[in-house]
């Protein structure tokens, strides 16, 4: 009988909801985050970038957007927002 191991195939995901407002706010990912995504479920635009971002020289994520991203050793990502904004983030390790 053909044995499979399931453990190999495994992923650890974690999903939390944080509040963004009008000063950069960063995203503290877990340290063994490989892919996270960034939902904006808020009405507002939400906007990306790094710890110098804001909403005239960040990435938009418009309201009910979804942004993946690939997450290498030390990075660091930001989010800012006109009015409280809530985002959601998934982390997939």
């Amino acid at each position: 009988m053909l044995q499979v191991r399931t453990d190999a195939l495994r992923r650890i995901i974690t999903q939390y909801s944080m509040t963004v407002g009008q000063s950069a706010t960063k995203i503290n990912f877990s340290q063994n985050a490989r892919i996270v995504l960034v939902q904006n479920v808020s009405q507002n635009d939400v906007y990306f970038g790094n710890a110098d971002v804001s909403t005239a020289n960040g990435i938009k994520i418009s309201a009910g957007e979804t942004v993946p991203f690939n997450i290498l050793e030390d990075f660091k990502l930001y989010l800012v927002a006109n009015t409280t904004s809530e985002v959601r983030i998934m982390e997939v390790e």
